[in-house]
């Protein structure tokens, strides 16, 4: 897994990157990149803090942006004093493999692409995320589609 980390103001965010196959039945299909962004809030310690992980609503959306630490009346903020957040972008969307990479490819094989993109498949996306990671448990929240995420994990 490759990382990148950057300081905000209020904030230290480290980008990670993962391959994971399109498919988790087949290891070897095709491969795709899976983006989350971690953010850990300026408290002492922050960064031994626990993880939750969010999944965005959609489907097809990516994770929140944070161009600056969050407002002190957000959920974001309020999960900061305790967690440290993943915000991931499921696959298809935002820094992970865009399912603008379909052109070229006959409809059926368009069709088979997308039975990838559902919630099983983004769970098992967070699982190979947790385990890059090397965190044992971590735990999850989800806003609308993401909410079928997290039903799905459970």
């Amino acid at each position: 897994m490759s990382e990148v980390r950057r300081r905000i103001p209020g904030l230290t965010l480290v980008e990670h990157e993962l391959s994971v196959p399109l498919d988790h039945a087949d290891a070897e299909s095709e491969q795709i990149t899976v983006f989350a962004r971690e953010l850990i809030g300026e408290t002492r310690d922050a960064a031994t803090y626990p993880f939750l992980v969010f999944f965005q609503g959609g489907p097809g959306s990516e994770a929140t942006r944070t161009p600056s630490a969050p407002s002190a009346k957000s959920w974001l903020a309020r999960a900061l004093e305790e967690y440290r957040v993943l915000l991931l972008d499921q696959r298809g969307t935002g820094r992970s493999t865009p399912v603008g990479t379909l052109g070229g490819r006959e409809p059926e094989a368009q069709a088979a692409y997308l039975t990838h993109l559902r919630a099983d498949s983004i769970v098992r996306d967070a699982e190979l995320v947790r385990k890059a990671l090397g965190v044992d448990r971590w735990s999850v929240i989800g806003q609308s589609f993401g909410g079928f995420c997290v039903l799905t994990y459970l």
